[in-house]
Order: structure tokens, then sequence, then C-alpha cells
């Protein structure tokens, strides 16, 4: 794995996953003077949602470090954004997680399939608070204008 020019990464993602999460970190923090930081953060944000109830919030201040430098970079990338949202939820500060879906909301250029998806997310966010009940219905109303009645989409509204 070593050798193959993703190798670090999928080891890492193995490692985290299914091995050693303090080995898997460390081949990350190594990753990116190799690999694109957006890849690095995924990998990291997949190895703490598959094993939060283990490892806590012991790589928070790594993710939060590498997302200041993604959004230093490239303040208004979807992925950065999105990868974000999914750490304010994991950490449980929702209101900074629906403030990064509003971010991206906000862009008149953020369109489509992954509009409906965070304007899900905003509606799902919002209900399980039982904040802003008219928001997250206008919220899911749009992403099903958007995408059809899918199962998904439909589970929300619920």
């Amino acid at each position: 794995m070593d050798a193959e020019p993703r190798g670090a990464l999928a080891r890492a993602r193995f490692l985290g996953q299914h091995g050693d999460v303090d080995e898997a970190f460390e081949i990350l923090k190594a990753a990116p003077a190799n690999h694109a930081l957006g890849a690095v953060i995924q990998a990291g944000l997949l190895t703490v949602r598959t094993r939060r109830s283990e490892v806590g919030n012991r790589y928070d201040a790594q993710l939060e470090s590498w997302l200041k430098q993604a959004r230093q970079a490239q303040p208004q990338s979807v992925a950065v954004l999105l990868q974000l949202a999914s750490l304010r939820d994991l950490q449980g500060t929702h209101d900074d997680e629906e403030r990064s879906y509003r971010t991206l909301l906000a862009q008149k250029s953020f369109q489509g399939g992954p509009r409906a998806g965070v304007l899900n997310n905003l509606a799902f966010n919002l209900a399980m608070r039982g904040a802003r009940l008219d928001d997250a219905a206008q919220a899911i109303d749009e992403a099903i204008a958007m995408q059809g009645p899918s199962g998904a989409l439909l589970d929300t509204r619920a």
C-alpha cells in the first residue's frame, strides 16, 4: 500500500475503521504533503464517525486544524463546508452545523442534487432540535420539489 500513490490514505482509512486509530491519524498527519487536504479530512472524519464512542473528541482538534487550513485556502468550497458541517454534527454543535448548511445554501451556484441533500440535512437538524419548524418544513419541501419524493426525503418530512 505504501508504494501505491493513494495507498497511505487507503491504509489510514482501513486502520481508522478496523485497526489502530492512533496509527491511522499518524498516517493522515503525514499525508497532506502528498495528498489533497480534502481527502485527508474525509478519511479523518470517517474514522471519527465510525469510532466516535471509542475515541470521543480526541481527534477533533486535528480535524479542526485541517478544516481551518482548507477554509483559508478555499473559503467557499462546498466540500469543505460539508466536511465542517459533518464535524459539527459529530460534536453535537448543531447551531454551528446549521450555519454551515445555511452558508452553502446562500451560494447561488450551489444547485441540484447536492443542494437537495443539504436542504434535507438542514430540515433534519432543525426538526430534531425542535427549532424553527416552519423553516424545516420549507427546506424539506424545497428538497422534495427538486428531487421528487424519495424515501429519505419523505422520512425527513415525517
